[in-house]
């Protein structure tokens, strides 16, 4: 019984020794690092989907005439609306419609169209097609439509057009002679605009001056009273100008557009 009694104790006192070793190993481990979390982002909503032109002008009943393509047409839906309806009134021949669209000076012109017929000749059942491509130059954004007009040539308009408010506003660009055939590359915006810039450089040149000839009014006669031989029968040094002046570029020459003529 002695020899058991030591045993037990001596196992219980191993157990002990071995619970303060535990304790002091649990003592000397280092303190365990708070872990931060990461918390993932939500993505951001995908951006709406844009309207194609058929799309936009099957729902806002746009006249088949009017054809623009996807990698001509606004950036945007509203652009897109307001380029379409703008262009569909030139194809129905709604003046109505158009004038809520311009600009003033531009609705003084239509009115005088409306009055004088050339509105009815060049839209509504007139019209072949209305090819419309758009982008933007230095002074905005523009639309450049190229009107197809049965039994007559073809009728190329550009206009800026801008938003205020909810609500766009289209101004017509002049339209220099002979602007179709003057266009080249894949940019006619630009091209259009390049020949504004030519027209406005020949405005700017001197206009051409031809001096008098000088007329000699002597008959012979030393005694008369006309002007010495060879002096000049104008005021001296004074050059006149002949054949009109070269003015600045025209309001355009198509007979479809606001501001032609």
């Amino acid at each position: 019984m002695t020899h058991r009694k030591h045993t037990l104790s001596a196992v219980a006192m191993l157990g002990l020794a071995g619970s303060l070793a535990i304790v002091g190993c649990k003592g000397e481990e280092p303190e365990p690092v708070a872990q931060t979390k990461t918390v993932k982002k939500a993505p951001p909503p995908p951006a709406p989907k844009l309207a194609t032109v058929e799309e936009l002008k099957a729902k806002h009943g746009i006249d088949d005439r009017v054809m623009m393509e996807e990698d001509e047409a606004p950036s945007t839906e509203e652009e897109r609306v307001a380029v379409l309806k703008f262009f569909h009134a030139f194809a129905v021949g709604d003046s109505d419609a158009l004038q809520s669209m311009m600009t003033v000076a531009d609705r003084y012109a239509l009115e005088e169209m409306v009055e004088n017929g050339q509105w009815a000749e060049s839209t509504g059942d007139a019209v072949y097609a209305i090819e419309v491509r758009t982008g933007s130059a230095r002074a905005g954004d523009c639309a450049l439509a190229l009107i197809e007009v049965m039994d007559n040539d073809d009728q190329p308009q550009m206009w800026y057009y801008e938003e205020n408010a909810g609500r766009f506003r289209f101004e017509a660009v002049s339209t220099p002679p002979d602007i179709l055939d003057r266009l080249s590359g894949a940019d006619w915006i630009q091209a259009w605009h390049d020949v504004i810039a030519e027209e406005l450089a020949l405005a700017d040149e001197p206009d051409d001056v031809y001096e008098i000839p000088q007329v000699n009014l002597d008959d012979g006669d030393s005694g008369s009273s006309g002007a010495p031989s060879g002096g000049p029968a104008a005021a001296p040094g004074r050059n006149m100008p002949t054949g009109p002046s070269r003015g600045a570029p025209g309001r355009g020459t198509n007979p479809a557009a606001p501001g032609g003529r």
